[in-house]
């Protein structure tokens, strides 16, 4: 699972976690957190302006998958909307049961995060 800011440090976390999942991976996700959290309607429908952003940062994701990948993994995007990316980005990881989680760090050290959930 990979989360991006659409930051130059994000994208080079992106890069790895490319490399480092695409042949050995059966799915990736890569993801964005959209703060603060917007809700939906009592429907479960999105708010018109809210839906087009959405679907923004969706071709923004989808951009960043490489056409000429090696492997067969399955490469899925998702939006999260919530005021903290952090726990976001868990829950999600948690849910699908996310075996690493690739994320750039704030520029502090220059290194990538990561976490391997315990088997």
């Amino acid at each position: 699972m990979v989360a991006t800011d659409f930051s130059e440090v994000s994208l080079n976390a992106l890069e790895t976690a490319f490399e480092l999942t695409l042949e050995q991976a059966d799915a990736v996700y890569l993801l964005h957190v959209v703060e603060p959290y917007v809700p939906n309607d009592s429907l479960g429908v999105l708010h018109p302006s809210v839906k087009a952003m959405h679907d923004k940062v969706l071709k923004q994701l989808e951009v960043l998958v490489p056409e000429n990948r090696e492997g067969d993994a399955e490469i899925n995007t998702a939006v999260l909307y919530d005021s903290s990316p952090s726990k976001a980005i868990a829950g999600f990881a948690r849910d699908e049961k996310a075996d690493l989680i690739v994320v750039g760090t704030h520029g502090w050290t220059g290194s990538i995060s990561r976490r391997r959930r315990p088997r």
